[in-house]
């Protein structure tokens, strides 16, 4: 009878380390659940910092290799110059050449122009952020990429009050010219008539004797011309024909020269 209390102990003792060992693989399955999660999300972010690699490669148009690639396509020469009168904003679609924006020099961009300045719209202005990957929006990218829109926007901001100041001034010179023209006094009937009366009193002094000899020198000068026409042309046959066939026809040229100027 007295083996009955221990046995009764042991089997009580056994079911109480029984449940510690339950209770310690049930934490163990929950620490190897845990690092199978853990594990999970390792791949995941190895992947995924593949993935973000293989996409530089490709914006930054070099392949797995590390050998030059294309570059993205040009811009389409209808995206900025839209046919509406109206302006309309087209999301961005195109992939950034990053490449091209970390080789941008804002210093260098401002002193070269225009042409320089916008050399970039087709990343600032059509490059989609958000269908870029992470790995290229680092706090660099974001500020170079900032620098060079604010580098253009000022440009544009200049050009549009250049703009504005020229039109003022033609609008300026455009009412000079209507109050100028305003003020003139149209000419009347009896403007005209003093006028016709001028001219037939100079007519008159002139008399038949000074308009004979202001015609008679008009033709002379008009023969003038004509001969001194003449002669160019002479010459210039004369100085093709001295090159071709000698001196011979070159001085029979000079004789109807000759001729031809007496005769005028």
């Amino acid at each position: 009878m007295a083996e009955a209390p221990r046995v009764h102990d042991a089997a009580a003792e056994a079911h109480e380390t029984v449940e510690e060992l339950q209770e310690q693989l049930s934490a163990m399955a929950g620490r190897l659940e845990r690092v199978h999660a853990c594990t999970a999300a390792l791949r995941r972010s190895g992947a995924a910092a593949r993935t973000d690699r293989g996409v530089q490669a490709e914006l930054c148009g070099r392949g797995a290799a590390g050998c030059a690639g294309p570059a993205p396509p040009p811009l389409a020469p209808d995206a900025c110059d839209a046919p509406s009168p109206f302006f309309e904003f087209r999301p961005p679609r195109r992939r950034i050449n990053w490449r091209r924006i970390h080789s941008a020099s804002v210093p260098a961009l401002a002193a070269g122009g225009g042409g320089a300045i916008l050399s970039c719209l087709e990343d600032t202005a059509f490059g989609d952020v958000d269908g870029d990957s992470y790995f290229n929006l680092s706090e660099g990218n974001l500020r170079q990429l900032l620098r060079l829109c604010q580098l253009q926007l000022q440009y544009m901001h200049w050009q549009m009050r250049a703009r504005e100041a020229a039109h003022r001034a033609l609008e300026d010179g455009a009412a000079a010219l209507a109050a100028g023209l305003a003020g003139l006094q149209r000419p009347g009937l009896g403007d005209v008539a003093a006028g016709l009366a001028d001219l037939r009193g100079g007519v008159a002094r002139l008399g038949a004797g000074g308009v004979a000899s202001i015609v008679e020198r008009a033709r002379e000068e008009e023969r003038g011309a004509a001969a001194a026409a003449l002669a160019d042309a002479l010459g210039a046959a004369r100085a093709r024909a001295d090159a071709r066939h000698g001196v011979g026809v070159a001085g029979g040229c000079a004789g109807v020269g000759a001729a031809a100027a007496a005769g005028s």
